[in-house]
């Protein structure tokens, strides 16, 4: 699906490339869609549909390229899909573009009461996860640190005077 930003009158529109990969023995076909949302299909998309969780691709972007919203964008977006949690990813993978989340959590919590968001965000790490509805009211993820029995077993250690 391509949608064109030409009937819509909105400054600001971001990218999202899909790669589609269909392999066969000694063949492969790589296909590219790319789809232009913009903020107005946000709010249309918010009063259509009832949405859980939205993920936005967010960073700092290099001069000259627009694909990251910025930390209000990702505000901005959670209102107009009028989510209940929103989610920035991609702000950590390349060095170029690299944001931080405390920028997103200060805003929110500057503008909450104001704007009266209905929605919170939440800040995921790689490889970390996020249980709707369970994690509603958790704002960052933070990995299990392996120490939930330390007290419970007796330490299975060679040699006690190491403890």
């Amino acid at each position: 699906m391509v949608m064109s930003t030409s009937a819509v009158s909105a400054p600001q529109t971001w990218t999202i490339r899909l790669s589609i990969t269909s392999s066969k023995p000694r063949a492969a076909t790589f296909t590219t869609v790319v789809i232009r949302i913009t903020p107005f299909f946000f709010a249309k998309h918010g009063k259509d549909f009832d949405i859980d969780v939205a993920f936005g691709s967010y960073g700092e972007n290099p001069v000259g390229i627009a694909d990251k919203m910025t930390s209000i964008d990702i505000l901005r977006m959670g209102e107009a899909l009028r989510c209940k949690v929103v989610i920035p990813i991609h702000y950590d993978v390349w060095t170029n573009f690299m944001a931080s989340t405390d920028e997103i959590l200060a805003l929110y919590d500057m503008r909450k009461y104001r704007l009266q968001y209905q929605f919170e965000p939440f800040i995921w790490e790689v490889g970390g996860k996020y249980v709707y509805p369970d994690d509603l009211g958790k704002r960052e993820y933070h990995h299990p640190r392996g120490f939930t029995d330390c007290f419970e077993n007796e330490p299975n250690t060679p040699f006690r005077s190491i403890l």
